[in-house]
């Protein structure tokens, strides 16, 4: 092997890794910024966090809990129906023992849990 090639192996190749692949799984240019991306609640994580108490999403229907499985509640409701529901239950189902989580949640949280819930069909 020669003196340069093995130079290269032992400086140069490193360094080429590094240079190549630093900043490999940023994203620039969201105009989030680096931590806003992360501060935003997925549906998930805003269902687990205030729906789950009362609701499932079990796709076999068994988890029994005090309000509806939500499991398929996309093939009836889009998400616009949904945010106004989350928002306001009783302005769709005067009886609906849900509470409003206009005021306790975000917008952001609503539209969040909304997708996420009208994507289950």
């Amino acid at each position: 092997m020669t003196a340069q090639l093995f130079r290269f192996m032992i400086l140069g190749a490193p360094a080429l890794f590094v240079a190549l692949f630093a900043g490999c799984g940023k994203s620039e240019g969201d105009g989030l910024g680096p931590s806003a991306a992360a501060e935003l609640p997925t549906g998930n994580a805003v269902f687990d966090k205030n729906c789950h108490g009362c609701h499932s999403v079990a796709a076999d229907g068994k988890a029994k809990k005090k309000g509806p499985n939500l499991s398929k509640a996309g093939t009836t409701h889009d998400a616009e129906w949904l945010d106004e529901h989350v928002k306001n239950p009783k302005a769709h189902m005067p009886g609906s023992n849900m509470p409003a989580f206009a005021g306790k949640l975000s917008d952001e949280e609503i539209k969040n849990v909304a997708e996420f819930l009208a994507a289950m069909k």
